[in-house]
């Protein structure tokens, strides 16, 4: 009876036979020894893993040879050593067009070596036989310090395959994953693979997944978690169009769903769909996401399907709407929230300027400085500009005014994916950046109940506002009672019944941040500190004694949702110590938690993940599916999107400015001596070779005598 070491030190040892040499393993100080030839083993696994030990101590890999059947079952297999067989050596020629293989030049490791394992099952029992077992190799082994390299060492374990997966979510590659898996667990010896593994396993992952694998996810989703909603759309087979929301979602949109700025300009995978976010403002004035959809076209129909779907989700239309100016959104709007107010992106008004008046006015500093007053200045009357009107007697039109709510939650989405991602791995990813944003939420509410503001005024009503309002509406409606204290003055009061007119006049000015005895927040920006010069301006601010309601023409309440310094300032005159609470919104109050749907939303997560069966480790697929939490359908009736560009994708078909089609043309070096020409130098100038023909000389810039 044969007998091997089961695991310990080893070496190769040259044995030389009728002139041919044998490579023989020898373990040095094996702790551990076992029959191998005619022992009966539970499960062709466990030979399986014997085998594979043993290589590993001995120096050598393992693959799986040819398995036998009888009636559709396997009694007999067998393991080679990785370098049995020799390299295929047939010629392939490259220039006949029926030929499909590829030629690479590419190193073998064959050798035609003949070790190996033969085992069969016993007849009738579960029991396997080890009957043939070859030592002998015809090649070195590996030494025991190269064995990291060996494919046994190489093969990825689940929490190598978990961090990679999880770093793509935060859109970091398989190379900086594989340095920081190696820096984390202190160097390369002890992580085994390489980088080339880490590179493959991804390629094979984003190989698996496919379009009909998402949608089955999401209606897997929506059937198991409790008010999901998902919606797609399919045409000639091919995905169209996606749309999804989660219960969080929902109760974002409840509270804070009253403006709503989408931008789809933003692209998130390999087919090019871009990504619309349906984003609002909390109350904390951070960005929070309501829904989002993947479009294939960014056409009035697919906009049109992308709203129905919002508004069949939320079940109510927004007041107002902000877009950029796509006539496509505007469209889209006009048809499916016709109760909404839909204004325009106020910087894509602004960044026309140039185009409207001439460079050497725009580029003026004081210029600059007095327009931009006149555009954010909301205290202005509709004869004194414009664009103030456009936005001054919305509803809520404070909160947002431009589309970069949408762009700021674009930047943050970029940065857990890219332009290559599949479908379910944007989700993946996509499902990652809310989880930050959330956190980021829960962050925020526990600043707000943990510290105390410090108080700026001496003003009773300035202390129980900073016990409702969250942290950041906190510091802008202090500013307000500030500046009520510093630049406003009530100069008159006329009573009319149980109503009272008051004059209130304030100078405006430029006021540093550090100009009272109170200490800031360094993480709040006022936006009411502007670089002007002193002008006096004069409200009329109502007062229903009986009501107690206030009204004031600078319409703050109605586009920020808290009251403005006039107001504060005929508060301070009356000695009214509590803001009424008609005037105190909930989209506003520091105690608007959604830990408990979040919990709850947790435990439906749980069980939805509780019907996914695990999967045996041994089928690559199946490890795929246990990963991404997928199944491969039997029938595949979705086909994955047809790669195409649309408008935030780099399309070549819209229309241009002035400006950008003369930047275009002014691209490329022009010629140092004609002026004119892009396509050559001083050099080749065909002007600068014509005016020498002529004895015509001229001086090169640049260069002196």
């Amino acid at each position: 009876m044969m007998i091997i070491p089961h695991l310990g030190k080893s070496t190769s040892w040259l044995n030389t036979i009728n002139g041919i040499s044998h490579f023989l393993n020898i373990l040095i100080n094996p702790f551990k020894f076992l029959a191998i030839i005619n022992h009966n083993y539970p499960s062709d696994d466990a030979i399986e893993d014997m085998y594979r030990r043993y290589a590993c101590a001995a120096g050598f890999d393992v693959r799986k040879s040819t398995n036998k059947k009888k009636h559709g079952m396997v009694y007999m297999k067998y393991l080679l050593c990785n370098r049995e067989g020799f390299p295929n050596t047939s010629p392939v020629d490259t220039l006949d067009p029926k030929t499909s293989k590829i030629k690479r030049r590419v190193d073998t490791s064959r050798t035609g070596c003949k070790a190996r394992i033969h085992f069969k099952i016993f007849p009738g029992t579960t029991k396997w036989l080890l009957y043939e077992f070859e030592e002998k190799h015809n090649h070195p082994l590996i030494p025991r310090d190269h064995m990291l390299f060996s494919r046994h060492h190489r093969q990825l374990d689940d929490t190598q395959k978990s961090f990679i997966l999880t770093m793509s979510t935060q859109n970091i590659g398989a190379t900086i994953a594989h340095r920081l898996y190696t820096s984390i667990l202190g160097g390369y010896n002890f992580v085994g693979s390489l980088i080339d593994d880490f590179k493959n396993y991804m390629r094979d992952l984003n190989c698996f997944i496919g379009g009909k694998m998402l949608v089955d996810k999401l209606n897997n989703r929506k059937e198991n978690v409790e008010n999901f909603s998902f919606d797609y759309r399919v045409e000639n087979k091919q995905l169209n169009a996606l749309f999804w929301a989660d219960e969080t979602s929902k109760i974002n949109y409840k509270e804070f769903g009253d403006v709503v700025s989408f931008d789809a300009t933003f692209r998130t995978n390999r087919y090019h769909m871009v990504f619309v976010p349906f984003t609002g403002i909390d109350n904390h004035k951070r960005c929070v996401t309501f829904g989002v959809g993947l479009l294939s076209r960014e056409d009035t129909d697919s906009y049109i399907w992308s709203l129905k779907s919002f508004l069949k989700a939320f079940g109510k239309q927004p007041l107002l709407v902000l877009s950029d100016q796509y006539l496509a959104m505007q469209e889209a709007i006009e048809t499916v929230f016709p109760q909404s107010i839909h204004r325009l992106c106020m910087w894509h008004i602004t960044s026309k300027l140039p185009l409207k008046v001439s460079l050497n006015i725009v580029n003026n500093p004081e210029f600059r400085k007095k327009f931009n007053f006149l555009i954010w200045n909301s205290r202005l009357e509709v004869d004194d500009f414009e664009i103030p009107a456009f936005f001054k007697h919305v509803p809520l039109s404070g909160l947002m005014r431009t589309t970069s709510s949408s762009e700021s939650e674009n930047s943050t989405f970029h940065q857990n994916t890219h332009c290559g991602s599949m479908l379910v791995h944007f989700m993946i990813s996509f499902e990652a950046a809310m989880e930050k944003q959330r956190f980021t939420q829960s962050s925020f509410d526990f600043k707000t109940n943990d510290k105390h503001p410090i108080m700026r005024t001496p003003f009773e009503i300035e202390r129980n506002a900073s016990m409702f309002y969250t942290r950041t509406v906190f510091r802008q409606v202090q500013n307000e009672m500030y500046l009520s204290m510093v630049s406003c003055t009530q100069i008159s009061i006329n009573t009319f019944d149980d109503v009272d007119e008051c004059l209130v006049k304030e100078f405006i000015h430029y006021i540093p941040s550090n100009a009272n005895a109170y200490q800031l927040d360094p993480e709040v920006q006022n936006d009411d500190q502007w670089d002007i010069p002193i002008r006096e301006s004069t409200y009329k601010v109502t007062h229903n004694k009986s009501a107690q309601t206030f009204t004031c023409p600078c319409m703050k309440f109605e586009q920020f949702l808290f009251l403005c310094r006039h107001i504060f300032t005929v508060m301070k005159t009356y000695n009214i110590k509590e803001i009424p609470s008609k005037y105190l919104l909930r989209r506003c109050n520091n105690h608007i938690k959604l830990k408990e749907y979040l919990e709850e939303i947790k435990q439906l997560e749980a069980k939805f993940l509780s019907n996914f069966t695990i999967h045996d480790k041994g089928n690559k697929n199946k490890e795929f599916e246990k990963t991404l939490g997928v199944t491969i359908p039997t029938s595949v009736d979705i086909q994955n999107p047809v790669e195409i560009r649309n408008k935030g994708s780099g399309t070549k078909k819209r229309m241009k400015s002035s400006r950008e089609v003369t930047t275009e043309k002014s691209k490329g070096s022009r010629c140092g001596y004609c002026r004119n020409g892009n396509d050559h130098d001083w050099r080749n100038c065909p002007v600068r070779k014509e005016d020498e023909k002529n004895n015509i000389v001229k001086e090169r810039p640049g260069k002196k005598n």
